[in-house]
């Protein structure tokens, strides 16, 4: 499904320059920093909203929606019934983002009084309402779907229905499978997936036919083993239909089919995965290794292991290939596993870990004391995963990991303690809480926590006592980011450490006008600046990044690429036919800048080679960053999006775990 850059860009990157030098200017720095410190300023975004330049009451709108306080509702009200329409879509998008049930009511509202609304402002309605939820947004969603006619409202109340869960108009939506319009196909076809629907098993099994790329690839991953049983479908028919689609000439179909061919498990079908294992895309290629795991058969241990000890061929494919081969034969594996235990390159060792989990326990103890931290990491997680419950020789190891140097051993083996439910592990989860305050991501500390939590609910006679000891041997952290988690996670902490808005951001009101002045007011050369990324052995690739949609976001990443950040980094997660994910330091999915950054979430839809920022919950962006490899609508409203792909799309396309940037600049 082609689609356009949503309307906000346009009118950002199109809008005058006055307010470079005049007084709307500090009035946006003030927005923007205000925004930044998560501090809800009523004052300060009524004057905004109110300022005569249209790109201050446009920040000022998208800030209501990122502050999340419901407070905004009633000045996000007041814009949508403004008669000038310019910021309707914006407060649509913003009232959806607070996320408050009310919020549906003033949506809602603007239909019962049948205001003119433009198609930018009904089309973010029905985003938000799906948002909100409710059997009210439900209704108009299945209203807008069967009563409006408007082909771009239908194909928005589609794609947004799987939001509302148990409420979504199935019944609304199958018809639509059939329309003549592809878009309309797909987004019905990916609420449908989404919701697991076996009403529209009989569609999805003709979907796999259907003339569209993204209907034949969400058709093809819909059709798993579980979803067969559940829709009475003959599981022999659907792995044959699926066998079929591996050969589509698309590759995200034939990703998709890999996948859900895996789950029947059926070795008969290994001989058709084998060709895919040279596939011309090399995600095919990790996909199709991957797939061989779960088939399992003596043929497919046969050339799982040929590849794991070929050296030829990506990192990525031969490392899967290993993995596959522990979990269908276990002799061979030993065979294969012994260069990669003994590898220099600490990337072999760690995969050596992970597959020997599934083998044989024992063999974790050397990777636990591994000279590079994140092997040790990569064994304790392995171990964890392999071994449920509060195993005790996996909670002895634990402890002895919890004051390691490395933070991502010391997160691991917190996590692991948590299952314990032993008070008296309580003090050195305390102790390794204050350890963790000099670390450059707040993983180890939050993981520590939220053992601590653990332990408190496992022993409920004991719980006001446990939570009030361990509360007053903390000190109040610095980090906004663990002090948002207490918020959510431990009351108890969260009373005595307080709101933890606003943050201190460590930028003056100088910095935001900086900001402003080139990412929002200045040349369209400066708002979209372009960066160029060279990958080793692959090609370059062209970035467009969206200043005026995530000023901050861009500044921040700009500030690394200017300090040659990204410089020999590795795409350390890809995950074919979904997204390709870097900007960390150490390589294996931990490393951070030492600084969050706020969300700016914004109208821009995740359609394929678009730019985001990788998070591990609200407001914790850094330095990762992932390229979507295939549209993927729930990304929407979650992350920040802040660039594309302008240029290089087919060498994005051929990116796979492990390749590396040689350079990414300006």
């Amino acid at each position: 499904m082609t689609r356009v850059l949503p309307l906000l860009l346009t009118l950002l990157l199109a809008a005058p320059l006055a307010a470079q030098a005049g007084p709307g200017g500090d009035v946006l720095a003030e927005v923007l920093g205000a925004e930044d410190a998560r501090r809800f300023d009523a004052a300060l975004l009524r004057r905004a909203l109110g300022d005569r330049d249209s790109l201050v009451t446009r920040a000022a709108v998208l800030s209501l929606g990122r502050l999340r306080d419901p407070r905004g509702l009633d000045l996000l009200r007041a814009v949508l019934t403004d008669p000038d329409t310019t910021l309707h879509p914006d407060a649509a998008f913003a009232i959806g983002m607070i996320g408050d049930s009310a919020g549906a009511g003033i949506l809602l509202q603007q239909v019962r009084d049948r205001r003119i609304l433009t198609q930018a402002t009904w089309l973010e309605m029905v985003t938000a309402l799906a948002r909100l939820g409710g059997p009210e947004a439900a209704r108009f969603l299945r209203d807008v779907i069967e009563a409006s006619g408007a082909p771009a409202l239908v194909e928005r109340a589609a794609l947004e229905s799987w939001r509302l869960e148990r409420l979504a108009p199935v019944t609304a939506l199958i018809p639509l499978l059939g329309d003549s319009r592809e878009s309309i196909r797909y987004a019905a076809a990916y609420s449908l997936a989404r919701l697991r629907s076996t009403a529209a098993a009989p569609r999805f099994l003709e979907g796999l036919g259907d003339q569209s790329v993204l209907v034949r690839a969400t058709a093809a991953r819909a059709l798993t083993r579980t979803y067969a049983d559940s829709a009475q479908l003959g599981r022999d028919q659907v792995a044959d239909l699926l066998v079929r689609a591996t050969g589509d000439a698309d590759p995200t179909v034939r990703i998709q089919a890999l996948r859900s061919l895996a789950t029947f498990h059926l070795p008969r079908t290994a001989g058709r995965v084998f060709g895919l294992l040279e596939d011309q895309v090399p995600n095919v290629q990790v996909q199709a290794a991957e797939a061989l795991g779960d088939i399992g058969g003596e043929e497919a241990a046969s050339e799982l292991a040929r590849i794991a000890t070929s050296g030829k061929g990506s990192w990525a494919r031969r490392s899967v290939a290993l993995q596959s081969l522990a979990q269908v034969d276990s002799t061979r594996f030993i065979a294969a596993v012994s260069a990669w235990t003994s590898s220099a390159d600490w990337r072999d060792r760690a995969v050596a870990a992970r597959t020997w989990a599934r083998v044989r326990i024992s063999a974790l103890q050397v990777f636990l004391s591994d000279t590079d931290p994140r092997v040790t990491a990569a064994a304790l997680e392995a171990w964890g995963d392999a071994v449920p419950g509060p195993d005790p020789e996996l909670l002895r190891t634990a402890g002895i990991h919890l004051n390691h140097r490395d933070a991502a051993v010391r997160a691991n083996a917190a996590s692991l303690l948590s299952r314990s439910g032993n008070p008296a592990d309580i003090p050195r989860l305390v102790a390794a809480t204050r350890l963790a305050s000099r670390d450059s991501f707040p993983d180890a500390a939050i993981a520590a926590l939220d053992a601590i939590t653990a332990i408190v609910r496992a022993n409920p006679n004991q719980a006001v006592n446990l939570d009030r000891d361990a509360v007053a041997s903390l000190s109040r952290p610095t980090d906004p980011v663990i002090l948002r988690w207490a918020a959510d996670r431990w009351p108890a902490a969260a009373e005595a450490w307080g709101n933890p808005w606003p943050i201190a951001t460590g930028r003056t009101l100088e910095d935001y006008r900086s900001i402003a002045r080139t990412l929002i007011l200045g040349t369209p050369a400066e708002r979209t600046p372009t960066v160029r990324m060279e990958m080793d052995q692959l090609g370059t690739v062209e970035l467009r990044l969206f200043g005026p949609l995530a000023p901050l976001t861009v500044s921040n990443f700009l500030r690394l690429v200017d300090r040659r950040y990204f410089d020999g980094i590795r795409f350390h997660r890809v995950v074919p036919a979904f997204v390709a994910q870097t900007g960390d330091p150490r390589g294996d999915g931990w490393g951070a800048p030492g600084t969050t950054i706020r969300d700016e979430v914004n109208r821009q839809r995740y359609d394929a080679y678009v730019v985001g920022m990788a998070l591990s919950g609200a407001d914790t962006g850094g330095s990762q960053w992932f390229i979507t490899l295939s549209p993927q609508p729930h990304l929407d409203g979650g992350y920040t999006v802040f660039g594309e792909v302008a240029a290089g799309k087919q060498v994005v396309a051929r990116i796979t775990q492990g390749d590396l940037i040689r350079t990414l600049r300006r």
